[in-house]
């Protein structure tokens, strides 16, 4: 199967796919930390407040994923899900969504190469 197809279409359950969770809660926490660099003084809150708003933010992503056109969906809950769970501005949200909506593609591409 076409790799383009399967980043667009969804991904398939499998063992490999369940790695997108534990990489996306680390892309987001390390976007957090480059977003604060650029951005100046975002206050996030500590790790114990933080962790579990990702975690869940993650879950959700993640299991977008599995849909049909979930890629597109995910960039959308990202945003939306900063947020709201993080209490961000707009451009806040917006230079967060940026850095790590890409990362995550690519993690999404290197888990279809590794189930092709």
């Amino acid at each position: 199967m076409d790799i383009s197809f399967t980043i667009v279409q969804g991904l398939e359950p499998s063992w490999t796919s369940l790695l997108l969770l534990p990489l996306s809660i680390l892309t987001l926490l390390l976007s957090m930390m480059l977003a604060d660099r650029w951005l100046g003084g975002i206050a996030f809150g500590t790790i114990d407040w933080i962790l579990p708003r990702a975690a869940l933010l993650c879950v959700v992503v993640t299991a977008i994923n599995y849909v049909s056109w979930g890629i597109l969906l995910s960039a959308v809950i990202w945003y939306v899900g900063l947020i709201w769970l993080f209490d961000l501005t707009a451009r806040e949200a917006a230079v967060l969504t940026q850095i790590n909506w890409p990362i995550m593609l690519l993690w999404r591409v290197l888990i279809a190469i590794l189930e092709a």
